[in-house]
């Protein structure tokens, strides 16, 4: 019978993964690890809100028009009323 594991840990500084002591029942057992790289933690909420804004300012998206979108809704009329 096969049994499949998720959770999260880190690697140390000399590259040993650690693993819960739930799993201690899988000592010596023959298992395949998929890791998934999900970036080192930032050391500080500035540090990751000053990243994700960085981020943002640099997608390269066009911006909406909004006056145009809002010129098209007057002419269509096309809304529903919703409630009396």
């Amino acid at each position: 019978m096969m049994k499949t594991y998720q959770l999260e840990s880190t690697i140390g500084d000399d590259g040993v993964i650690v693993l819960p002591k739930y799993m201690k029942g899988l000592k010596r057992h023959r298992v395949k690890l998929i890791v998934v790289d999900l970036e080192p933690p930032f050391d500080s909420p500035v540090n990751l809100l000053a990243d994700i804004t960085q981020r943002y300012a640099a997608a390269a998206e066009e911006d909406l028009d909004i006056a145009g979108i809002y010129e098209q809704r007057e002419q269509e009329h096309g809304r529903e009323i919703v409630f009396d």
